[in-house]
């Protein structure tokens, strides 16, 4: 596939953080300020943001309502990512989480280049001082809030 297409440059994608709402809509992270980078020498890249459906479930719910999320974006970001030489990967809070996770799904290409930048990442979310976000761990069932806990470290 790669081979019959020239890839592309870079893919820069920005996760959400958990309960970005304003207006009570979600709201993508980083969009200002991404889209204002200025384009050096030919240079171009390309943007993708993601957003929880949940703005809780630390990216873990999934298209069929099950909590089978992480391996589904995963796959996603795989399929996206097979196209570009460079990916970065941005996230905040419960979005650097994700990145954390998403990023192993990069790094198992082969001919991809991959950095993650995070920002306060929720290892534990159960346990954070934030009430709505340790409830919102608490509403996973338990064997995904254990495998939440092992990936994370």
């Amino acid at each position: 596939e790669n081979n019959e297409k020239e890839l592309q440059s870079t893919l820069i994608i920005s996760i959400s953080g958990g309960a970005i709402r304003i207006g009570g809509f979600s709201r993508f992270e980083l969009r200002r300020t991404l889209q204002s980078l200025e384009i050096k020498d030919g240079e171009r890249f390309d943007m993708l943001f993601l957003l929880d459906p949940t703005g809780l479930s630390w990216y873990m719910y999934d298209s069929n309502g099950t909590f089978n999320g992480w391996d589904e974006v995963g796959q996603n970001l795989q399929n996206v990512a097979k196209y570009y030489k460079n990916i970065i990967i941005l996230g905040n809070c419960m979005g650097a989480t994700a990145a954390l996770i998403f990023t192993k799904y990069i790094v198992e290409m082969e001919n991809c280049n991959c950095v993650s930048i995070m920002f306060n990442p929720q290892i534990s979310p159960s346990t954070h001082q934030n009430k709505k976000y340790g409830y919102g761990a608490k509403l996973l069932p338990a064997d995904k809030r254990k495998l939440f806990l092992s990936q994370s470290r």
